[in-house]
């Protein structure tokens, strides 16, 4: 009885994510075209100026990851050389 159960919540679990049974199937294809709904294109733009956000974020995080690399590495070379006894000023 498990045994069939486990069967059956499984070719149900299958069946309700194929894309047969989508009901967004027609509007995928529509999306391609241009909107003259308002609030869709509000979305649109909304998610362009999320996606510009984001990308800037990026890049300005990747520069401050190398900025501290570089001070890691000063500061590593110095505590190496304040350990070894060699004075570094």
């Amino acid at each position: 009885m498990k045994r069939s159960f486990l069967v059956l919540s499984m070719a149900l679990a299958v069946v309700s994510t194929t894309p047969a049974w989508a009901q967004d199937t027609a509007a995928s294809g529509t999306r391609a075209t241009q909107s003259t709904d308002s609030i869709v294109q509000m979305r649109s733009e909304i998610r362009a100026a999320n996606a510009a956000y984001r990308a800037k974020v990026h890049a300005a995080d990747r520069i401050r990851n190398q900025m501290v690399a570089r001070a890691r590495a000063e500061r590593d070379k110095a505590v190496e050389a304040a350990q070894s006894g060699v004075s570094g000023s």
